[in-house]
């Protein structure tokens, strides 16, 4: 092995080192797990890689584009105006838009943000450092690539559904944005005419891994969207004997389809979509406030949702905020015409981000739902779960002062790692940063020597190499503007892989070591792993990295209990608080930690505060149930076949059990809004300060007492 640092030179650097690392730096990676390197018609040496380049190129990327201001006009550019710069830089065929973006949308309303479908070549000329002024684009985050089963997206306007849906007065619809929803479950069907189980409570449901169909009543861009009366067509057409044959009828509307992927988690016997959607808006068939409880349901795609650092779903999510932006809108209450109140319930979360509400995710959250608020003017809730990095050894938090201005930590990357690991370092915010006034310096395991970049006005990024190809990349980025942050990066690509893609990373302790020089002012660090682990329902694909300090405790004494909170006394920069999902540190969505019904103490995973958000400076808003008891783990709900009743844990579980209270409360007080603020009181109601009450950075206001959906099932005294 003959590792090598090389820092960038100026016309080497990109506006966004992560943006490279993806595209670029692990295309022989992606490349593998497409498939590319098989089947190779005999090539070999620079005619593969050549004909891999072309294949790759030919990808399409999902990407959330982060519009500038047009200077001309003093306002952001709106789509078209996109277009041309991407026109004027011969790229325009290298850009789908969407076919849910009208006409009268691309030609006059200025965007904060917008989803494209791109190419290498268009993502490559936005990163270069004239990016903004080329093509009008901010920043970018993208997702992907499609994969090439998927067929490519569809440009042309599509006609917007506005078939009216009307519905009682006490109707609330529930969004769920997940991954594996079993539509066909009894928990979301009632009773028709005949006594059978085929009206469907879903309204809508967009499959995103699905295929467009020219037949459908809803057309879509990319996936398949299904309307209540398709959805309960295909019920009646699979109906034998008064029971759905569930096979047939998920393998009819795409969700059981062997022959596009090998992944469909609604054939497996637990699917975390269908789990969350039976506790965000399961009722059994009889139940008559399930009637009033419409669905609309949004599949992610598996190739999104399989990355799993959980970071690339802005993307679909920008998209699915939309979508559900456009269905409520065909709502009508009878007699006022009026929208009904939604709850959305989003069970997803990550480890990194800047934690200040100003990430991208966070903000295209608040900006789909201040656009619905004002368009639509109906109560609103969105519930977002704290995440389960608790113990997950992932943050760290240190200040650099004239006295202690070095801090030194290491970064265990795992061996046999499939998937990238990554790490954010976070500045705070200053008027302005000055040249040198943070410096961090990488040595790698098995590497001589190290790579140093420093803080300041302009961005710096160096490589490790070994046999010309990239293996890591160290990156300093400035802020945008004098309200945001600067930003330090190191990532790493895979550390393993089953066919010979080329050199790996290596595995081991990474060195860190940050310093300040005298004379500048003092500078809290915030430091975040990215999320690297195994999702639910997938095959092994990432190994989570982590800090290591002596400093940081992991076990009382004595005893030997792990604990699951910073003890008072702790000194490290390791530490369990702040560990908070970066998904949930925006100004709106309610955000619900978990804990254990039998003991009343926060599960161990359970992920706090405090935020770097003023407006949320704690963390949680409240908490709800997430395991039955420390030996019972998780809490029932609905499995992938109807009349099953599975254990999931983790705060995603605990989140749309506080989405179906909301809708509860909405239907109460349909006129009256209902914000985080009042799900933090009626948490404070429910448990008011006592001794042993979990501190507020973990419970936010405090432990509700929700209903046991189906924890009698587990034993009766629950």
């Amino acid at each position: 092995m003959s590792f090598d640092w090389i820092k960038m030179g100026p016309d080497e650097l990109v506006r966004d080192a992560e943006l490279e690392f993806r595209v670029n730096m692990m295309k022989r990676f992606t490349a593998a797990n497409l498939g590319f390197v098989k089947g190779n018609d005999g090539l070999h040496g620079d005619a593969l890689r050549a004909r891999i380049d072309r294949d790759y190129d030919a990808l399409w990327w999902m990407a959330v584009v982060e519009v500038s201001r047009n200077e001309d006009t003093d306002r952001n550019r709106t789509i078209n105006e996109l277009l041309d710069l991407a026109d004027a830089q011969d790229l325009l065929e290298n850009v789908i838009v969407p076919g849910e973006y009208s006409e009268a949308i691309r030609a006059n309303e200025p965007q904060a943000f917008v989803t494209f479908f791109v190419q290498r070549k268009y993502i490559e000329r936005a990163n270069k450092s004239d990016g903004e002024a080329a093509l009008g684009v901010l920043s970018m985050s993208v997702t992907g690539p499609v994969t090439p089963d998927v067929p490519s997206p569809i440009g042309a306007p599509l006609e917007p559904g506005t078939k009216p849906v009307k519905v009682g007065p006490e109707t609330v619809l529930v969004a769920v944005i997940d991954y594996g929803i079993a539509i066909g479950h009894d928990l979301f069907r009632r009773e028709g005419p005949t006594g059978e189980l085929d009206v469907s409570r879903v309204a809508f449901f967009w499959d995103m891994d699905g295929v467009p169909s020219p037949d459908a009543e809803l057309p879509s861009s990319f996936g398949r969207i299904w309307t209540q009366n398709e959805i309960e067509q295909k019920l009646k057409q699979n109906m034998q004997n008064g029971l759905l044959d569930e096979a047939g009828f998920y393998r009819e509307i795409g969700l059981i389809d062997w022959g596009r992927s090998v992944l469909k988690p609604c054939a497996q016997r637990v699917s975390h979509g269908t789990h969350v959607t039976g506790l965000a808006a399961g009722y059994p068939a009889e139940d008559e406030q399930g009637k009033d409880r419409k669905i609309i349901a949004v599949q992610l795609p598996g190739w999104a949702v399989h990355d799993p650092t959980g970071d690339r779903l802005d993307v679909p999510l920008e998209r699915a905020l939309d979508f559900i932006a456009a269905r409520l809108g065909q709502f009508k209450i009878t007699g006022t015409g009026k929208k009904p109140p939604i709850v959305i319930n989003f069970s997803f979360g990550n480890f990194a981000g800047p934690h200040n509400g100003r990430g991208l995710i966070e903000q295209v959250i608040e900006t789909a739902l201040a656009q619905m608020a004002a368009d639509f003017g109906s109560p609103q809730l969105m519930t977002l779960p704290s995440g389960n990095g608790n113990l997950s050894r992932c943050h760290a938090e240190f200040i650099l002062t004239d006295d202690e201005d070095t801090e030194r930590i290491n970064w265990q990357v795992q061996p046999d790692d499939l998937s990238p690991s990554m790490l954010q370092v976070w500045m705070p915010v200053l008027p302005a940063v000055p040249d040198g006034a943070v410096s961090l310096t990488l040595m790698a395991p098995g590497a001589a020597g190290s790579a140093t970049v420093q803080a300041g006005a302009a961005p710096m990024q160096a490589k490790l190499t070994e046999n010309n190809e990239d293996l890591a990349i160290i990156s300093y980025r400035p802020p945008n503007d004098p309200g945001e942050p600067g930003l330090f990066e190191v990532m790493v690509v895979s550390t393993g892989h089953p066919l010979n893609v080329g050199p790996l990373a290596p595995a081991g302790a990474w060195h860190l070591s940050f310093s300040k020089p005298h004379g500048i002012e003092d500078l809290t660090m915030n430091l975040w792993v990215r999320r690297d682990e195994r999702l639910p329902g997938f095959p092994e694909f990432g190994r989570q990295s982590y800090l290591v300090d002596p400093r940081y405790g992991r076990f009382a004494e004595p005893g030997g209990k792990e604990l699951d909170d910073d003890p008072d006394d702790h000194a490290g920069p390791v530490r369990r608080a702040g560990t908070i999902s970066g998904y949930a540190s925006g100004d709106t969505p309610a955000v619900i930690a978990g804990y254990v019904r039998s003991t009343g103490r926060m599960a161990g995973y359970s992920a706090g505060g405090p935020t770097l958000n003023d407006q949320r400076p704690t963390g949680p808003d409240a908490s709800a149930v997430s395991d039955d008891s420390d030996v019972l783990g998780g809490v029932l709900s609905a499995g992938s076949s109807s009349g099953s009743r599975v254990a999931l844990n983790g705060t995603s579980v605990a989140a749309p059990q506080v989405a179906r209270k909301a809708a509860d409360l909405m239907a109460a007080a349909p006129d009256q809004p209902l914000t985080r603020q009042d799900i933090a009181q009626l948490a404070l109601d429910d448990d008011p300060p006592a001794p042993g009450k979990p501190r507020v950075r973990r419970t936010g206001g405090g432990r509700l007492r929700l209903p046991n959906l189906f924890g009698k099932l587990r034993w009766s005294a629950q």
